[in-house]
């Protein structure tokens, strides 16, 4: 009886020295061992709004206030347009404090609970690698169709989980001191989802997945008693929404779609009283908001057109509005939204806002610059527009992408630095794109890759979109619409019609919208895309 006795006290002795013993470590977390790092951005109502959270905090524990980094104060040892990325950030938390236990990353609206954060953690060890975040990949309809997420095909382990951002991602001491040395060079060059980019990067260096924190919040179902992280969805205003007549909506297209794909947003928000153009490359006697700009369309990228279109709305008739928002034929625009969105901000301000993509955080090389993705829609202020310098900003080419040409431009020919604002509620794809909690987090402004129908010579698929669908449902409620097939051509699929009888409704649905036969074959005859 008594060796045995004697073996149990000596081995809680030896853990209790180690400091794995769970009652002692629990006691010990505090406030001071957390490290909160907002990636807040260089705008007034950003510096604000984290300004305001810092005050809070402080406000709660004077005694033994939480350790808090502010990303639009980075600049001299980290840029903070890489920031939203998270691994930049990394590196530059661990830096600022080593004594942090644990290392929280929050985007600049999210709200925290630190005493209901601190309860969740009290019984882990920091000195393992946690890694704990909101599951976003938790949508088995998603993971189905994932392989259609063309930004990435580089990542493929189709079940990775990865975090919601806007739920927070908390990072262990031994996870943040551990990666800081093991950053190597990858050959992933864009930025886009940074909640799944960092799940994989954390996955190649410590074969390490994410572990599913309910703690952590965002979307609808958010109980603010279970809740340590909590995020609006609602879209920040303030005060009373600006007017129509501040904005207006310039629309890029060519000829060839003026039917295919203008029909569908004159049968949702091209309407009045939202004043909008149609920047063509071609006149139109049937739609009077159709103007020629006498830029030949590109099959690929459309800098040309983008600057003609900037050129254009920095003189008369448009330099009355105080606000213009540039986007796709094939993007809709929820556009009272844009109106409560611009409530906070200046058109004199010279401002950029956008769904915002990195180049070149991940792989360490180059240049690394931010830049508005185009088809989620530019939002340029008045201030912008009459600061922007075409001598400054060229295209290399006239099919050259024209939202990186933009975001490089701001980045390295203008001095200072610009740094353009992203906006969570635009979206550079289709609601099918995007796993449930993404889509729910936020309230959507836009939606991009939106047709009446879509063939895929790459994959052979058929997108069935239905638009008003779309318009009603995943713009008003932040819903995947749920007649949304995608159909095989090659298969038989439940929902979807032989492969045969497909071809033939496919070839009507485009006689139906361009005018027959005879239309049908110039257009599938044009080389434009």
């Amino acid at each position: 009886r008594f060796l045995p006795s004697c073996s149990v006290m000596l081995l809680n002795v030896v853990l209790y020295i180690l400091g794995v013993a769970s009652v002692g470590f629990a006691s010990a977390l505090k406030p001071s061992d957390i490290m909160i790092v907002m990636t807040a951005q260089e705008s007034k109502v950003s510096r604000a709004g984290a300004d305001s959270f810092v005050a809070d905090l402080r406000q709660q524990f004077p005694e033994d206030p939480p350790q808090i980094e502010l990303t639009h104060l980075y600049e001299e040892k980290i840029p903070r347009l890489g920031s939203w990325t998270i691994y930049p950030a990394v590196a530059y938390a661990a830096e600022r404090s080593v004594s942090a236990s644990w290392y929280v990353f929050l985007r600049e609206r999210t709200e925290l609970n630190l005493p209901l954060l601190i309860e969740n953690l009290k019984d882990l060890d920091p000195a393992v690698h946690h890694f704990l975040g909101k599951d976003a990949s938790d949508d088995h309809a998603w993971r189905k169709r994932r392989n259609h997420n063309a930004y990435h095909y580089l990542i493929p382990e189709n079940d990775l989980k990865f975090p919601e951002i806007h739920a927070g991602v908390v990072l262990s001491q031994a996870l943040v001191r551990d990666t800081t040395k093991k950053v190597v060079k990858d050959n992933m060059n864009f930025s886009i989802w940074p909640g799944l980019e960092f799940a994989w990067y954390i996955k190649e260096r410590h074969d390490l997945f994410m572990t599913h924190a309910p703690f952590l919040c965002s979307g609808r179902e958010q109980d603010k008693e279970k809740c340590a992280t909590t995020h609006p969805t609602e879209i920040r205003t303030c005060g009373e929404p600006a007017s129509y007549d501040d904005v207006l909506f310039a629309v890029k297209s060519t000829k060839k779609y003026h039917k295919m794909r203008l029909t569908g947003l004159y049968e949702t928000w091209i309407k009045p009283p939202a004043n909008v153009v149609v920047f063509s490359d071609a006149p139109d006697t049937e739609l009077p908001e159709v103007v020629d700009l006498g830029i030949a369309n590109q099959p690929k990228g459309h800098c040309a057109k983008m600057m003609k279109i900037i050129q254009s709305v920095q003189q008369e008739p448009y330099k009355k509005y105080k606000w213009v928002m540039v986007v796709d034929d094939d993007t809709l625009v929820y556009t009272e939204r844009v109106l409560q969105l611009v409530s906070c901000y200046s058109h004199e301000d010279e401002l950029f806002l956008g769904e915002i993509y990195g180049m070149t955080f991940l792989n360490g090389g180059g240049w690394p610059y931010n830049f508005m993705t185009g088809g989620a829609g530019t939002l340029f202020s008045r201030g912008a527009l009459d600061k922007y310098d075409h001598s400054e900003c060229r295209c290399g080419s006239p099919s050259a992408p024209d939202d990186m040409a933009i975001g490089s431009c701001l980045r390295f020919q203008k001095f200072p630095p610009v740094d353009p604002i992203n906006v969570d509620e635009f979206h550079q794809d289709h609601p099918h794109v995007y796993p449930k909690a993404m889509l729910q987090a936020t309230t959507p402004i836009t939606l991009h890759h939106i047709y009446y129908e879509y063939v895929s010579p790459e994959d052979n698929h058929s997108y069935w979109y239905p638009i008003k669908e779309m318009y009603d449902v995943c713009l008003a409620k932040g819903d995947q619409p749920t007649s949304l097939t995608t159909c095989h051509w090659n298969q038989k699929q439940d929902g979807c019609p032989p492969p045969e009888e497909l071809k033939a409704e496919l070839k009507h649905r485009k006689e139906k919208l361009l005018g027959g036969e005879e239309a049908l074959l110039a257009y599938e005859a044009s080389d434009e895309l």
